[in-house]
């Protein structure tokens, strides 16, 4: 018999990789030996295989069978290549299956012992690499389906049983779609509207120019800052379709998408706690590995809330991914990388008693400012907006009217990004905040009027030119949401106003 070949992805971290399964027949005791798997990966798939293809009544094999996946280098994990492997092994086996009906189609389900087919994590990016690879159709499971059928132009074969996907490849007839009652919608977090926060205006305004600008927010304050933090995520726009594929990729690598519902239309949101653990903050280093709350916030926000109370440790995790904008997680030599595109969001209490009020506080006066010094000699040059909302006044006159809708709020932001993203169309940033600060220095710095409160600073030894900088951009936020095509010199002094106190130290 010919050498067969079917296909299959595997993923590795959120990038899929298109597989060749070969399988071939010779003379022999009736067998199935597998190839390219760890040993007992393919003791435990080489089983199930059999078995699944025995009580679907498929069995046809009078020959020993053997089964290769490649490249062999490959790492292979999980046991999405179940479907692939016994269609191989079947067709190798069978004429009838022709070998037509088995190109440009990757295979991605787990096989019961019965025969069924069962759906798989990862499905997104195993979709998405199934596309980029040229293939035409994928076959999937029911429960897959509609994650399978999230890139564009990929055919999705969804079936129950093995026997199924057979009479698929020789008759061409697909399995009818299953009578299923339409599920629920899934629950959606609920934030705060800025009416009913009732800010200051300059509060008010942080808040819109760090969802305008992608810039990062520390916010202090005695009685429940965490709960303005989360007024940010409902002002953030829509994901683009491509940033929306992404972020699915990310949650479906960690079996976290709604199997009904499964594109991530909206930012998302991630608030750890202080006891969360390194691995669930970048990731599990298992096989395979699984992203963390990091690589979860890619494109939207991540919000560690009671920050100060985060060990040593765990704020150092947030440098490399604040930086680079990716996640690294390594195990025993191998590394995967997921993407994360972050915005932090800070929120501490000022120091580590539970009071209220400054005149109930018991804290040492070095205790204090040790709790919150931890936190920002490791995050505070990546933050860029602060807001210490015990020092704040309604009277604030900043620009922004206090009371702001988030409707209103959201108008304001989209307009401002609109600017932003035109100003920005031949460089490879959309928003303020992720424009490096040589290239704002080199590109983008305001006019000698405008910049001349930073120069006074910057000359009384206030300013560190770095800081500066920062402070330009954002400026540049503050006069898009202005509807202005530059800052103006009130701009730049409401960025003052704004950014990290200890900054002008």
């Amino acid at each position: 018999m010919p050498t067969v070949t079917t296909h299959a992805i595997a993923v590795i971290g959120i990038e899929g990789f298109l597989l060749d399964i070969e399988a071939s027949a010779v003379q022999g005791p009736s067998s199935l030996h597998l190839h390219g798997l760890p040993d007992a990966t393919a003791r435990e798939t080489q089983d199930r295989i059999q078995a699944a293809i025995i009580n679907a009544g498929l069995h046809r094999s009078h020959g020993q069978i053997t089964v290769s996946l490649l490249p062999a280098s490959l790492p292979k994990h999980g046991s999405s290549f179940d479907l692939a492997i016994a269609v191989a092994a079947l067709a190798a086996n069978d004429e009838a299956i022709p070998s037509a009906a088995l190109s440009k189609v990757v295979f991605a389900a787990e096989l019961g012992l019965d025969g069924s087919l069962r759906p798989v994590r990862a499905m997104t990016p195993t979709a998405l690499a199934a596309a980029q690879a040229g293939c035409s159709a994928i076959v999937v499971a029911h429960a897959n389906a509609a994650e399978a059928g999230l890139p564009p132009g990929l055919q999705v074969i969804a079936a129950d049983t093995l026997t199924e996907v057979i009479t698929w490849l020789t008759t061409g007839t697909p399995p009818s779609a299953p009578r299923t009652p339409a599920a629920p919608p899934a629950p959606k977090p609920t934030f705060p509207d800025l009416a009913d926060l009732r800010l200051p205006e300059a509060a008010a305004l942080a808040l819109q120019v760090a969802a305008a600008g992608g810039h990062h927010l520390l916010i202090t304050g005695r009685q429940n800052p965490a709960r303005y933090g989360r007024a940010l995520p409902p002002l953030l726009p829509d994901l683009t379709p491509a940033a929306a594929l992404e972020a699915t990729a990310i949650h479906s690598a960690a079996g976290l998408v709604n199997p009904h519902d499964p594109l991530i239309t909206r930012p998302p949101y991630r608030s750890p706690a202080p006891t969360s653990t390194p691995d669930s903050l970048c990731g599990n280093a298992s096989s395979p590995a699984l992203p963390g709350e990091i690589a979860l916030a890619h494109q939207g926000i991540l919000h560690p809330a009671n920050a100060a109370d985060f060990p040593t440790s765990a704020l150092e995790l947030l440098r490399q991914p604040l930086n680079d904008r990716q996640i690294t997680v390594t195990r025993s030599g191998s590394i995967t990388r997921f993407p994360a595109d972050i915005q932090l969001v800070l929120t501490t209490a000022p120091c580590p008693c539970s009071a209220l009020c400054q005149t109930t506080c018991e804290c040492d006066p070095q205790h204090r400012t040790r709790y919150l010094d931890r936190l920002l000699s490791r995050l505070g040059n990546n933050i860029d907006l602060t807001l210490n909302l015990d020092d704040l006044s309604s009277q604030t006159p900043l620009l922004t009217p206090a009371h702001i809708t988030t409707a209103q709020a959201t108008a304001r932001i989209a307009e401002a990004r609109a600017r932003a993203s035109s100003r920005l169309a031949n460089t490879s940033w959309t928003k303020n905040g992720h424009i490096p600060l040589h290239q704002m220095r080199r590109y983008f710095m305001p006019s000698t009027a405008a910049l001349r409160p930073l120069e006074a600073a910057i000359q009384t030894g206030s300013l560190s030119i770095r800081t500066a900088i920062r402070i330009t951009r954002i400026a540049w936020t503050i006069s898009d949401l202005a509807g202005l095509s530059e800052p103006t010199a009130e701009h730049i002094e409401t960025a003052l106003e704004l950014s990290l106190p200890t900054s002008k130290t």
